[in-house]
């Protein structure tokens, strides 16, 4: 059975949610989430059919991957929640901006980790996302794609400093540009 978990169930993880379930990659039932907020968990299992988990480490325990969509100053708290539940072989899947796979392995160990960088334009299926995996994920790349790709393209770069390079392009430059098209129509209104 494919199970999935999501540690954190904001938007991005809305998103993939909503991606992976639409093109049936995962099951509703099959895809857990966790999170700090009752009504988000809430939301998502009655929006999307996926099942709220109790915590961090019980979502763990119970999948074969685990995406941290979470921001990167909770990267800590949350592997540290999981690290003694984490099974050997559990796919962790990261899209904090800025954390290197060595810091996540430095709290759980030695694990198949990859480290994604998708971008806004994924909440309505037209992402983009660059996937990094270390030697270990090597052989699950296939299947971070897939679910990437569920909410539009995915490309797997060969050097995870690419993914800093990501991050500032496409990770933040389409948040620029809706704010330079903000910044229009504030002007177009002015102007009449």
């Amino acid at each position: 059975m494919k199970t999935i978990g999501f540690i954190g169930g904001g938007n991005m993880a809305e998103a993939l949610i909503k991606g992976v379930v639409k093109v049936k990659v995962y099951s509703p039932e099959n895809v857990l989430v966790s999170d700090i907020r009752a009504d988000r968990l809430t939301y998502l299992a009655e929006k999307y059919g996926v099942v709220s988990a109790p915590g961090n480490a019980e979502l763990a325990a119970q999948v074969e991957t685990v995406v941290l969509s979470i921001k990167p100053q909770n990267m800590t708290v949350a592997l540290e929640s999981v690290k003694e539940t984490l099974k050997s072989g559990t796919l962790v899947i990261s899209i904090a901006a800025g954390i290197k796979i060595a810091n996540i392995a430095a709290v759980i160990g030695e694990a198949p980790i990859i480290r994604v960088m998708p971008n806004t334009p994924a909440l309505i299926g037209e992402g983009a996302s660059a996937l990094f995996a270390n030697e270990r994920a090597a052989a699950l790349i296939g299947k971070a794609t897939a679910i990437f790709s569920a909410v539009g393209k995915s490309v797997v770069v060969e050097n995870e400093d690419l993914i800093d390079a990501v991050t500032a392009v496409s990770g933040s430059g389409p948040a620029y540009f809706f704010l330079l098209m903000e910044e229009m129509i504030k002007a177009g209104v002015q102007l009449g």
